[in-house]
């Protein structure tokens, strides 16, 4: 807000009698001249008629040549304050343009605070949203409660002379009901005869972005301290660990002490270290990277990770800046591998299921492990148990195929349930006649289950076919096989309906 432009909130000092105090021999008297000098000054700095008019006071005409031809003992004196006074104006007036600021003046003998319109524009008041208010004593009125009686007592101790200058932060209400925060900072600036304070001028500064901005800063201290991501800052020399959070020491099992001791390279498996500070080190101006890692704990141990770092550096490649966040996923890698696992096994029969076994014949498709045997097997009559007993017994002819096959096949083998009542098994580097021979384990297997459990008694039907050797048309020749797999083991089901032996 500008200073109020009116006459009537300044009357012109009378500097004859002025001088006449500063030409008395009686230091008391002109240092009570050079006081009220002050006054005058305060006055017109909250005024632009008051600095006109004192402008005009200091720099006479020859009408009123009287005063500054006079040749006493206050000249000096009265020179000097004038260029004190004049440095003081003309650092307030800067201080009101560049900041939130007011200047307030208390006097001892009104005990009234004086502020000036810079005041009112801090707490949204005008002249006239103030008439209500007893303007002298506005910053009680509208000061918090909880604040009123901490910053008294501070002014308290300055006027009894318990301290030299008066601070205090509190906070003021604005017309909108709001609260913002303040600060003021004053000093003594006369004194009487006997030595008390007389005089005090402040500067009353809106810092409420401040407050503001350390009530964020908490926040954030809060939150970083507190965040179940491991965060660590690197020191001012590169990529040294400074500041760092629990859940960071807890992820490596280093006390504070020892991770001092560390840079963000002495966190990665030790075979990817050099890759990656190899990276750092190309990227001239900065490095930022999110990737999953290997991290290696205290104890030696490695533990999977997604990692953020974050490398800054001035023009000339010096790290001016670093950090680190880190994820530790290895509940997360634990998780994948159990669905991944399920996903791939037939909870039924302790098999593998399809998609294993899409899986793995576009591996052996165009891997070098030629010749592949595949062996087709079927369930006979599922279909007619389920209908007639219910699928609780189909489920039970079921699991003893499973039974039958984990018996002759180890649990790395690529034995696996299609579908239904089928089920394929891949034999990488099995000709023909290895392959037979796993049928007959087979059958042989599913007599003696039979044997044990005549009440579910269960019976297969088998089809083989081999790619024998890799070539570009891999593909082709192993739809060729699965169909001749598939095309001997129908053969074999429909001889075993008309009665006869079918053949392997």
């Amino acid at each position: 807000m500008d200073r109020i432009n009116d006459d009537q909130h300044y009357k012109p000092p009378d500097l004859l009698e002025l001088a006449e105090k500063f030409e008395s021999l009686d230091d008391e008297t002109r240092k009570r001249a050079t006081d009220n000098l002050a006054k005058i000054a305060f006055q017109a700095i909250r005024t632009e008629s008051g600095s006109e008019k004192l402008a005009n006071l200091l720099n006479p005409n020859d009408d009123t040549n009287r005063l500054t031809n006079q040749n006493g003992a206050w000249a000096n004196e009265y020179e000097q304050a004038l260029d004190q006074l004049a440095e003081v104006k003309e650092t307030l007036e800067l201080l009101k343009k560049t900041t939130k600021t007011s200047v307030w003046q208390w006097d001892s003998i009104t005990d009234k605070k004086t502020f000036d319109d810079n005041y009112f524009a801090m707490t949204g008041y005008n002249q006239q949203k103030i008439e209500k208010f007893n303007k002298d004593y506005i910053d009680m009125l509208l000061a918090h409660p909880e604040d009123l009686k901490k910053s008294d007592e501070l002014f308290t101790a300055c006027i009894n002379g318990d301290i030299d200058n008066y601070e205090s932060e509190s906070r003021i209400k604005r017309l909108d009901g709001t609260w913002t925060w303040v600060k003021d900072t004053a000093k003594i600036t006369q004194r009487d005869k006997y030595g008390g304070v007389a005089q005090i001028i402040g500067i009353r500064t809106d810092v409420n972005e401040l407050h503001k901005a350390k009530r964020q800063n908490k926040q954030w201290i809060k939150s970083f301290a507190n965040s179940e991501l491991g965060i660590a800052l690197g020191t001012n020399s590169g990529l040294q660990i400074g500041m760092n959070n629990y859940a960071f020491q807890k992820m490596y099992g280093y006390p504070v002490s020892e991770l001092g001791k560390l840079s963000f390279m002495d966190l990665f498996a030790p075979e990817l270290q050099p890759e990656i500070e190899n990276n750092i080190n190309e990227k001239y101006t900065s490095f930022r990277s999110h990737t999953e890692s290997m991290h290696i704990r205290k104890d030696g141990s490695l533990f999977p990770v997604i990692v953020d770092m974050n490398i800054e550096k001035d023009p000339l490649g010096v790290i001016i800046f670093s950090s680190i966040n880190v994820i530790d996923v290895t509940a997360f890698k634990q998780l994948e591998a159990e669905l991944k696992e399920k996903a791939l096994h037939d909870s039924l029969t302790n098999v593998y299921s399809r998609n294993h076994l899409n899986e793995q014949s576009e591996i052996l498709k165009s891997s070098r492990q030629y010749p592949i045997s595949i062996i087709n097997i079927d369930i006979d009559g599922l279909k007619t148990v389920n209908d007639d007993y219910g699928h609780t017994a189909g489920d039970e002819l079921l699991k003893k195929m499973g039974a039958v096959l984990n018996d002759v096949f180890r649990q790395e083998d690529c034995v696996c349930r299609a579908g239904g009542d089928e089920f394929v098994i891949l034999l990488p580097e099995t000709d023909e006649k290895p392959a037979l021979e796993k049928v007959d384990r087979i059958m042989a297997s599913l007599e003696h289950f039979n044997q044990i459990d005549s009440d579910h008694l269960l019976s297969i039907s088998i089809g083989t076919a081999t790619v024998d050797n890799y070539t570009k048309d891999y593909s082709e020749n192993w739809d060729i096989a699965y169909q001749t797999a598939d095309k001997r083991m129908r053969y074999n089901k429909k001889a075993k309906k008309n009665g006869l032996t079918p053949p392997k």
